[in-house]
Order: C-alpha cells, then sequence, then structure tokens
C-alpha cells in the first residue's frame, strides 16, 4: 500500500487469507499450550487467565478482516488505504494485550 502503485491482486489474495484465518484464532490457544507446555511460544499467560478479553479482541479482529477483505475485494485501492488502518489497529489491540516481544 506504500508505494506508488500497489498489487491489487496481491492485497486481495493476502485480504482473504487473513480474512480466512481470523476466525480461527481462538483455536490456536488450546489451554494447556502456554509456556507450560514447555513450547516455546510468544504468547503471554494472559491469554488464558484473561480469556474473556481474548475472545473479545478476536472476534474484533475477525470483524475488522471481514470488512477489510470486502473492501480490498472490490479493488478500490483508495478505499483499501482508507481501511487498511482499522485492521492494524484490530491486530495491535490484541498483540499489544496477548503477545510478548521477539527474543
Amino acid at each position: 500500500l506504500k508505494s506508488d502503485a500497489p498489487s491489487v491482486e496481491a492485497i486481495q489474495r493476502h485480504a482473504a487469507l487473513i480474512a480466512g484465518d481470523a476466525p480461527r484464532i481462538l483455536t490456536w490457544f488450546p489451554a494447556g499450550s502456554g509456556a507450560e507446555s514447555g513450547r516455546k511460544t510468544r504468547a503471554k499467560a494472559e491469554v488464558w487467565t484473561d480469556a474473556a478479553t481474548f475472545r473479545e479482541r478476536a472476534h474484533a479482529f475477525e470483524a475488522e478482516a471481514g470488512r477489510f477483505n470486502q473492501i480490498a475485494q472490490a479493488g478500490d485501492i483508495a478505499a483499501i488505504r482508507a481501511a487498511q488502518p482499522a485492521l492494524g489497529t484490530a491486530c495491535k489491540n490484541c498483540h499489544d494485550r496477548f503477545r510478548a516481544p521477539e527474543d
């Protein structure tokens, strides 16, 4: 989106992937899959200890990903650029609270 001539097709493909994966986020963190499992994970304990907020934010991301995908599939680059910040915010809202920084 930052280039002078972004590839609408690439944006559409990625928007569809994001929208397709968004509903699965809650299945990626079953009980017992945190650090106590011995697996390396960037998921903070709050994914499980504050599961209600995690669910709320995951659902908000899912809705925003679907909205962004609809806009992307229409192919209007100006509309896509206008919609992208809301998608980024939906990602950030979850990552800020539930994802640890990279080592």
